[in-house]
């Protein structure tokens, strides 16, 4: 993906749809990570997600922050303890569906495209260290190891994905 199209995710007025963005650009959460967080896995700085404690970017921070104001606005006396939530399912405790996280991020958009990207720019910068993928993006040595390929490959620039 172009980093124009990730910035205007990121920077968008609609609280859900940055906060959405920035969890998937800046931690490479898939599309099941998103729907089944809870509130209780993004808190005091830290997101805490498939065995893992990750530290929360900061702009990342900034964005929860206000979609939780949002959230809290919208739906003051909702039971769901979901991180995203949206008027059918803030009656339950169910979470959204993945119809929902889609509409967020727009046309063309998927956390997929979003997180490959992520993996592909942290495999690039890491210098092709499979440990560090697996540390902060929670795949296997085996699909680190895949993107770590890319990096060790005869025609490998260096150039960031969006470049």
């Amino acid at each position: 993906m172009a980093a124009a199209a990730i910035k205007a995710l990121l920077d968008q007025s609609d609280p859900a749809r940055a906060a959405v963005a920035a969890l998937v650009a800046f931690h490479g959460l898939c599309t099941s990570q998103v729907r089944n967080l809870r509130l209780v896995d993004v808190s005091a700085g830290w997101l805490h997600i498939d065995d893992r404690k990750v530290p929360l970017a900061p702009p990342l921070r900034e964005r929860i922050a206000a979609y939780l104001d949002h959230r809290t606005a919208i739906w003051p006396n909702t039971a769901n303890p979901h991180l995203f939530i949206n008027r059918r399912s803030a009656m339950e405790t169910r979470n959204v569906g993945i119809r929902r996280i889609k509409l967020l991020l727009g046309p063309g958009v998927s956390c997929r495209s979003i997180r490959e990207d992520r993996i592909l720019a942290e495999a690039m910068a890491s210098r092709g260290d499979a440990k560090r993928l697996h540390d902060m993006l929670g795949l296997s040595i085996n699909a680190s190891l895949r993107y770590t390929d890319v990096v060790d490959h005869p025609g490998f620039t260096g150039a960031t994905p969006s470049e």
